[in-house]
């Protein structure tokens, strides 16, 4: 009996044992497949393959392909990851001693929302005194192919309720925005999109731009025709003008920030107003600045800064600076037109210069602000005279004239030099002295607000040699370089 017993215990363990080996044993399966790119169907090397429940990730070979193995069966969601790509995925059922294949195809990375990055912007962060025009200009990464990548790029300020600037469907890094303000904080941001699908997002980064009125220097550019503002010798150039026009002579308020300067509109010279931090521009002038050889150079501030003084043909006029009150201040002498003119606040008078029919025949003038007590400074004489103005104190005039006395029947002039009246005096010095080159002209004087210094132009006698703004002592010594191809210089 004692035997069954013990032959029957046997049994029963066996029978357990081979129960739980029959409740634990795991059925596997295999997953194979291919990742591929959904635009070239080309396969993906190196792309990154995980299931989720997990198991081991592997990575996709030259073929594209991979295999995972000992994988317990059941529903898996196997993802595939690559670099400038948009990560993929699928589920798949793992069937007991089974291999199932898949095939996962990945987006473009360009195609991805978020997958460009920008960098190195420019205006950097937070950048203070940044010039007008601004160059916007970024670099960027994440994109495999480019050929299709467009940008858009909008510019804010604190008080505009959208965009001040909306350029859509840019292909270069760059964009050059003309209109911006001086002295006011801007915001920008890119947006980067490939086939009209957002593919990037860059921060709001800011600038400040910078102020007009530590910019004191004003001139026109021979290149382009259009006035700029430089804050140093040599230094950067910011444009004040946006005309593609012919813009000339830029004459600084002595009051505000103000610009006042000629331009061509329907080829005669108007005088046009610039204010505000925005540049607002408008056409002041009702009638031209012209009349005998009159190169649009015949006009002036007040002292005070809220009147225009111009010439115009026989006529000098006066104005107020929004255009108008037209007022007839002078009429020149028969047979003789006004061309320049200033107002010195210092000295209650006005100087202005006549000429005839040939451009060597000038005159110039003293006359009070009313346009009585006209008297003659410096007469007609052989040479080209030019841009009498006086000095910040009102006691001298300073005006070119061309020592060679060569009377050419196109007006070229061969030895212009800078000379100064003493009113006092009645006393004439030649300050370009010895200082100047030989075959060359000094032209277009200009006392800087302090009295101290003369800015002007030199060029070749040739009539086609570049033209450079100098900068000299007001006795005519010190002559420095300041600024290459630029004419019509102006202090403010």
């Amino acid at each position: 009996m004692a035997k069954y017993s013990i032959l029957l215990s046997v049994i029963i363990l066996t029978l357990v044992y081979s129960c739980e080996d029959t409740i634990d044993e795991k059925h596997n399966g295999t997953i194979t497949g291919i990742v591929e790119s959904k635009v070239t169907g080309m396969p993906l090397e190196g792309a990154v393959i995980s299931t989720n429940p997990p198991s081991l990730s592997v990575k996709t070979n030259v073929e594209g392909k991979f295999t995972i193995g000992e994988l317990e069966e059941g529903d898996y969601v196997v993802s595939a990851s690559k670099h400038e790509y948009a990560n993929g995925s699928t589920t798949v059922k793992v069937i007991e001693d089974k291999v199932t294949t898949i095939v996962i195809q990945l987006e473009d990375g360009d195609l991805a929302a978020n997958t460009v990055k920008f960098a190195d912007p420019s205006p950097v962060q937070s950048q203070e005194d940044v010039g007008v025009p601004v160059t916007f200009s970024w670099n960027y990464t994440g994109v495999s192919d480019s050929s299709d990548i467009a940008f858009e790029l909008n510019v804010y300020t604190n008080e505009s309720e959208g965009p001040i600037i909306t350029e859509t469907e840019l292909t270069d890094t760059f964009y050059v925005a003309e209109n911006l303000s001086y002295s006011k904080k801007h915001f920008w941001t890119l947006t980067a999109k490939k086939n009209d699908e957002k593919v990037g997002q860059s921060e709001l980064w800011n600038f400040n731009t910078i102020s007009s009125s530590s910019l004191p220097y004003l001139f026109s550019s021979v290149s382009d025709a259009n006035i700029y503002l430089s804050g140093e010798k040599e230094g950067s150039r910011h444009r004040l003008t946006q005309e593609t026009i012919s813009n000339n002579f830029p004459r600084a308020n002595p009051v505000t920030d103000e610009v006042i300067y000629s331009a061509t509109y329907n080829s005669q010279n108007y005088i046009y107003l610039v204010y505000g931090e925005e540049q607002i521009t408008k056409r002041v002038s009702p009638l031209p600045v012209d009349g005998n050889h009159n190169s649009g150079a015949g006009f002036c501030w007040s002292p005070t800064g809220d009147q225009i003084l111009f010439c115009h043909y026989d006529k000098l006029y006066r104005i107020n600076k929004d255009g108008s009150g037209l007022f007839t201040v002078s009429t020149a002498p028969a047979g003789r037109n006004y061309v320049f003119v200033d107002w010195s606040g210092q000295s209650g008078k006005l100087v202005v210069q006549s000429r005839g029919v040939n451009i060597y025949d000038s005159e110039i003038y003293l006359m009070n602000p009313d346009g009585s007590d006209l008297t003659m400074i410096v007469d007609n004489t052989d040479g080209r005279t030019e841009n009498p103005n006086f000095s910040i104190d009102g006691k001298l005039v300073v005006y070119t004239h061309d020592n060679a006395n060569v009377n050419d029947p196109y007006g070229r002039m061969f030895d212009s030099r800078i000379y100064t009246y003493d009113i006092a005096s009645a006393t004439i010095t030649d300050i370009s002295g010895t200082n100047k080159t030989n075959g060359t002209n000094d032209l277009q004087p200009r006392y800087s607000p302090d009295g101290s210094k003369i800015i002007f132009v030199n060029t070749s006698n040739t009539g086609t040699g570049q033209k450079n703004i100098y900068v000299m002592d007001a006795g005519g010594g010190s002559r420095e370089l300041y600024f290459e191809n630029a004419e019509m210089p102006e202090w403010r």
